[in-house]
């Protein structure tokens, strides 16, 4: 492992905060439809000298799978980008259907429930 990677480890406690979920008193417009979210994940680039590079779904499923990685806990979630794929505790937005912000900033109307739930996604996760 990389020193600078050792490094952030070492310093994650200071780095990184604890997640804490959007409860029912929540007042934020774009986060206030997504009870029970902890927070969004971006997308994340890793490019690795041995092997290419991995994509957000590896990247995931590897911080899962080790014994001390991501976990989620039971009724909460992450809002995802398209690169993830929809689960149980990590919910992307519906494939294959509008998400552009600035449409809807332009007077776009939204034409069914999926495209509604992508502009709250979008606004959420950006």
């Amino acid at each position: 492992m990389d020193l600078w990677m050792l490094g952030i480890l070492r310093l994650q406690g200071s780095l990184l905060r604890v997640p804490e979920p959007m409860g029912e008193s929540c007042t934020e417009y774009r986060w206030k439809c997504f009870k029970n979210c902890l927070g969004a994940l971006d997308g994340t680039y890793i490019k690795v000298r041995w092997e290419g590079s991995a994509s957000d779904s590896q990247v995931l499923r590897d911080a899962i799978a080790r014994p001390n990685g991501l976990k989620v806990p039971t009724s909460y979630y992450y809002l995802v980008d398209g690169g993830y794929i929809n689960g149980e505790e990590f919910l992307a937005p519906y494939r294959g259907t509008r998400c552009h912000i600035s449409k809807w900033r332009d007077g776009y109307t939204v034409a069914n429930h999926q495209e509604y739930f992508n502009m709250r996604h979008s606004q959420a996760i950006n």
